[in-house]
């Protein structure tokens, strides 16, 4: 009887497992290397050198006791070619140009930000006004009040006065009756 080759262990493994009919532990470990165990004994003309497949993790028997593990994928290819060369950059004049407009932007750009700073001082000192104004008018207002509420006291305290004059001359009358 002949032993299966290498990749038919590994396929009858697989196809085994992919089936799902029985628990079968795989010669593929965690890592995604295949574990073998071959021997170099005993050559076989036909078969070449006898391989088994083993589950990772699995010693080797002992009339294979040679471990072979290979990665599912190779190393490493060798680089490819270079590319093409790109297109030439624009010319001196060109760069001077750019060069020119752009310090001629951050010109710009710095007159901008001055004016920005000088609108947003202005912006203070009006909200400053307007809150000083703010104040003016309330304590205008609390003026006005305080004004009108000495007013009314004054006129408070005439009807007062009005009433004890009149309860005084009640009396009076009261007295002169008896």
């Amino acid at each position: 009887m002949r032993r299966p080759t290498p990749a038919m262990a590994v396929a009858i493994t697989a196809l085994v497992a992919a089936l799902g009919g029985v628990a079968v532990a795989s010669p593929i470990g965690g890592d995604g290397k295949v574990h073998l165990c071959y021997s170099q004994a005993g050559v076989d003309v036909n078969d070449g050198n006898q391989v088994v497949a083993v589950n990772a993790g699995s010693p080797c028997p002992a009339e294979y006791p040679d471990a072979l593990v290979l990665n599912q994928s190779g190393p490493q290819g060798p680089a490819g070619t270079p590319g093409t060369p790109g297109p030439q950059g624009p010319g001196g004049e060109v760069v001077k140009l750019q060069l020119k407009t752009a310090q001629e932007a951050l010109k710009q750009l710095e007159k901008a930000d001055k004016i920005a700073d000088r609108n947003e001082d202005k912006l203070r000192a009006l909200e400053k006004q307007i809150e000083a104004r703010k104040e003016d008018a309330a304590t205008r207002e609390q003026q006005a009040l305080w004004l009108k509420q000495q007013q009314l006291t004054e006129m408070i305290q005439q009807l007062v006065n009005a009433i004890m004059q009149m309860t005084s001359a009640n009396q009076q009358v009261i007295k002169n009756l008896r």
